[in-house]
C-alpha cells in the first residue's frame, strides 16, 4: 500500500529525530496502537475508536483509522529490551 507523498517529510522528521520509521499492515498497525495506548488518551467517540494525538498547535482528538502514516509509526510499539 503507497501512502501519499506528503507524509514523506514526517517520515524525514522521525528518521532525524532517531526514530526508525517502519511500515506494517495499516489495520494490525492500528489494533497494536489502540492496546498499547493509555484509557486516558483513547476512547470511543461516535462509535469509533478515537485517540489523543498531538497535531499543529497542540492535542485533538482523532478516529484511530484517521492517523496518518507517520503517527502510525510514533505510536506503533517498537521492540521492547
Amino acid at each position: 500500500m503507497a501512502y501519499p507523498s506528503a507524509h514523506e517529510p514526517s517520515f524525514e522528521a522521525l528518521s532525524a529525530a532517531g526514530h526508525k520509521p517502519h511500515l506494517i499492515a495499516k489495520p494490525e498497525a492500528l489494533d497494536e496502537v489502540w492496546l498499547r495506548t493509555h484509557a486516558d488518551f483513547k476512547g470511543i467517540v461516535d462509535g469509533r475508536r478515537s485517540l489523543m494525538v498531538f497535531r499543529g498547535d497542540g492535542p485533538t482528538l482523532v478516529p484511530l483509522d484517521d492517523l496518518t502514516p507517520a503517527e502510525i509509526a510514533r505510536l506503533y510499539p517498537r521492540n521492547e529490551r
